[in-house]
């Protein structure tokens, strides 16, 4: 009994697996018949696929029909030589003043300070300044402004023998020319009277000269040939002291070196800056220098102020000839247009660089360039009456949000093509589709 059992058991197990066989085909044969697609029945029967209205040429030129053509909307436009500079990346640097609108004040001759101004240009005596706000850091001048008075001896008595010089000239000359008109006068008497005539000319031409560098006002010079011509003395000789500092140029008071009685000699008074042009230094690194001196000259850039978001221009003027050993930069330096004086001595900036746009590129709008990650397509429409086009393979050499920039080849997309635009993109995914051309 027990061995009939066993066999029985055996029988039963082997139908269970035929059972269980039988089950999984029977439900993978119904899951292939529910995921199959139907089929046309008929040759009236036409499919709604983009892919019945399309036929290929050759391998990469296709054709479409009329109607799929007014269906689809293909449009396209012509391919353009680049019209955008590409942009560098951006560098980071400082700004400074601009040493050539930079002016440092100094007195041309020693002395002591008598008298500053107010903004107002009024004259306040040092005795006064505890009462009175003079001109100090900061504030703004203009050219020809006054900024402080110097008593100065050297002075006074440049003028007075300016003045001594003037008269001996006089005297010389109507001496000179009473010689000449005199019949008894001989050769030797009208040249030595001559000689003295060149000698005050000499001594008043190098006198002029110092006067002049020393700033001396050209109405101050006249003053005194006019106390010469009048062969009177000056009514207040000690006035001829009197140097006043102004401003050779407009801009802000950023140094003032100066206090109520100082002695000055040669020293730097004030320094004055014009702020509406500054000075950038940017520092680059050795590889981005081919790309900088392959630019045309002169070469414009954006200086762009994070902290406020507002960009200025400015332009590029030297690339430094030396290499930092440390961090292998070079120094950029150039200048930056501040009208509105927004900029300030020593902030951050981003600087960026315009190039020309490349010969070897052409402009696309964005919608007509393809891509999927792994190539770059674009369509040629060789007559834009005719729904033909080539497909061609690209290289996208840059790209903006509305337009794509591709590497220009011989062999490929050219200028003045038309490329399709609308419809390009269901072009190619019908495409996909599409059994593939036997030539």
């Amino acid at each position: 009994m027990s061995m009939r059992r066993e066999r029985v058991w055996r029988v039963l197990r082997a139908a269970g697996g035929v059972f269980l066989v039988l089950a999984v085909a029977g439900a993978a044969a119904w899951m292939a018949m529910a995921t199959s697609k139907p089929q046309p029945t008929g040759s009236g029967q036409k499919s709604d696929s983009a892919g019945d209205g399309l036929r290929w040429i050759t391998s990469d030129t296709v054709a479409a029909s009329p109607e799929l053509a007014a269906r689809m909307g293909f449009r396209s436009v012509p391919v353009s030589a680049p019209t955008r500079a590409r942009k560098l990346a951006p560098f980071r640097g400082t700004v400074g003043f601009d040493p050539a609108s930079l002016a440092r004040i100094q007195s041309p001759c020693s002395g002591q300070v008598i008298a500053y101004f107010t903004r107002d240009k009024k004259e306040i005596p040092v005795r006064d300044l505890a009462r009175t706000a003079v001109l100090k850091v900061d504030d703004p001048v203009n050219e020809g402004d006054p900024l402080a008075v110097i008593w100065s001896q050297a002075l006074l008595e440049k003028k007075a023998e300016l003045l001594t010089a003037v008269i001996n000239l006089r005297r010389d000359e109507r001496n000179l020319e009473s010689l000449q008109n005199a019949q008894s006068s001989s050769p030797v008497s009208i040249n030595n009277a001559q000689a003295l005539v060149d000698a005050d000319t000499g001594a008043i031409r190098r006198i002029d000269g110092n006067l002049r560098g020393w700033r001396v006002p050209e109405d101050e010079i006249r003053a005194i040939w006019d106390e010469a011509d009048k062969k009177t003395p000056a009514s207040d000789p000690n006035a001829w002291g009197r140097l006043v500092i102004r401003s050779p140029i407009s801009g802000i008071i950023i140094e003032k070196n100066i206090s109520t009685v100082d002695v000055v000699d040669n020293s730097v008074l004030f320094q004055v800056a014009n702020m509406s042009r500054l000075f950038v230094r940017v520092n680059v690194f050795e590889e981005d220098l081919p790309a900088l001196q392959a630019l045309p000259k002169p070469i414009r850039w954006a200086v762009d102020l994070p902290s406020v978001g507002k960009s200025f221009t400015g332009a590029l003027e030297t690339i430094g000839s030396q290499i930092d050993q440390a961090q292998h930069t070079a120094l950029l330096t150039g200048t930056v247009e501040n009208p509105k004086g927004e900029l300030r001595v020593g902030m951050y900036v981003t600087v960026t660089i315009e190039a020309p746009p490349p010969a070897d590129e052409l402009e696309l709008p964005a919608e007509a360039v393809i891509e999927d990650g792994r190539e770059s397509v674009v369509f040629v429409q060789p007559n834009p009456a005719e729904p033909v086009f080539v497909r061609h393979h690209v290289r996208v050499t840059r790209r903006y949000r509305d337009v794509v920039y591709i590497a220009d080849n011989p062999s490929g997309v050219r200028p003045g093509n038309h490329v399709l635009t609308s419809g390009s993109l269901l072009l190619n995914d019908a495409l996909a589709d599409l059994p593939p051309s036997r030539s």
